[in-house]
């Protein structure tokens, strides 16, 4: 068991190595944030600090930070960023200096990022409302250069991706997502 000052509710937990990566609501503030739980001293504390608060009128999800994923050496953390309004960015976060960077356009819908085995690219899905073909899974490395669409038959809504376990990144890398067909698309 790992306990958190406060018993606060906590989900989507992810490890790598002696790293527990968690999603923690705050219910004073209404608002979720990422924490890092170590795990041989069961020291924990919170790793994004993006300001928001409350929850967003059109999904009841509370802002902030979710469904958080390790690198595979422990050293960075993915995360999806509820900014309200259907606006889900993606954001990386250092958890030893606290610096985050934050991956997506202005009012994008990018969700559930993950990475290769090697660390050197993220999959994720993405959603664009103005355009829905346009829509799908993508790659892109950690720092969010290279962003391109994985080319897959269309008629489908993908969602879901990651990377075989311990696959590494490449032109050749074999993913695991959902698909259902919709005809929009």
């Amino acid at each position: 068991k790992v306990a958190i000052a406060g018993d606060p509710w906590a989900a989507d937990p992810h490890q790598v190595g002696q790293r527990l990566a968690v999603s923690v609501f705050d219910e004073k503030r209404k608002a979720n944030s990422i924490w890092l739980v170590d795990l041989p001293t069961g020291a924990a504390r919170q790793v994004s600090h993006h300001g928001l608060a409350g929850i967003d009128s059109a999904t009841k999800a509370p802002l902030g930070d979710f469904d958080p994923k390790l690198s595979p050496d422990g050293r960075k953390i993915v995360a999806m960023r509820n900014l309200g309004r259907h606006n889900w960015h993606i954001v990386v976060i250092d958890p030893d200096t606290g610096r985050e960077r934050d991956l997506s356009a202005a009012q994008a819908v990018d969700g559930v990022p993950e990475w290769s085995g090697d660390g050197r690219q993220l999959v994720f899905w993405h959603v664009d409302p103005s355009e829905l073909k346009n829509s799908g899974l993508y790659a892109m490395n950690p720092d969010g250069g290279e962003r391109r669409r994985i080319p897959l038959p269309g008629g489908h809504f993908y969602t879901m991706p990651a990377f075989f376990p311990g696959e590494a990144s490449g032109g050749n890398a074999r993913l695991i997502f959902s698909a259902e067909r919709n005809p929009h698309l």
